[in-house]
């Protein structure tokens, strides 16, 4: 499940580390307007038995927690990678809603905004490259409505009542979601499993090995 692109181009490096074992489904986002919106397009993708291991990073952390509430029979277990249970930057996403649509399009500053917030210098070039590519790639609608979903998220509650196995990846050189807000997601999911892996916000782009092996390993334990 895609970060805030919604397109799962970027999932090329982890795909080819994980185990052959798995088969890999992307899901890709296209005209949701709300959070129900996206619970609505990745429960299409679900098999009908409780098959599916569900990766999500970033901005889908929070629709996973949606969806294994909402599915909890169909999803055997679940990684979040670098993500969150309320907006990283909540103030700035509450007023994101008051900007005209068409700035979001206006590309100014998205180099500077990656090298910033989501990659580090281990990085490969070509990575910074496809990513600047996708995001000048997405629609000016749809970076507005999920600024808006950013903005209103409502997650707490749901995580009550999971019960799923979970792996919470986290990115120790994360400039884009802050030490406390792995905290409040690791408070209100204390029984998960937590490991740090040292990377940036791009974590399972810029580490696939390392994200990998910790994946596979925690899908092994949990399917036995």
């Amino acid at each position: 499940m895609p970060g805030f692109d919604g397109t799962g181009a970027l999932f090329g490096p982890l795909i080819a580390a994980l185990s052959p074992h798995h088969r890999p489904t992307v899901i890709r986002y296209r005209d949701e307007r709300t959070f129900d919106d996206y619970i609505d397009t990745a429960s299409a993708a679900l098999p009908d038995q409780g098959e599916a291991i569900l990766i999500a990073e970033s901005f889908s952390g929070p629709i996973t927690l949606g969806l294994m509430a909402r599915h909890p029979d169909k999803i055997r277990c679940a990684v979040l990678c670098a993500t969150f249970i309320e907006s990283p930057f909540h103030v700035l996403t509450k007023l994101a809603r008051f900007v005209p649509p068409a700035v979001f399009g206006l590309n100014l500053g998205h180099r500077a905004m990656l090298n910033r917030f989501c990659v580090d210098d281990r990085c490969d070039p070509a990575l910074m490259n496809q990513a600047l590519a996708v995001i000048k790639s997405m629609p000016v609608a749809a970076v507005a409505a999920r600024l808006n979903v950013l903005a209103d998220l409502q997650v707490r509650a749901l995580c009550r009542n999971i019960r799923t196995p979970m792996l919470i990846l986290r990115a120790t050189g994360d400039r884009l979601v802050s030490p406390s807000r792995y905290r409040q997601l690791i408070d209100e999911l204390p029984g998960a499993v937590v490991k740090d892996v040292e990377g940036p916000h791009l974590l399972l782009q810029s580490r696939p090995r390392a994200c990998a092996q910790l994946i596979d390993e925690f899908v092994s334990a949990s399917i036995r």
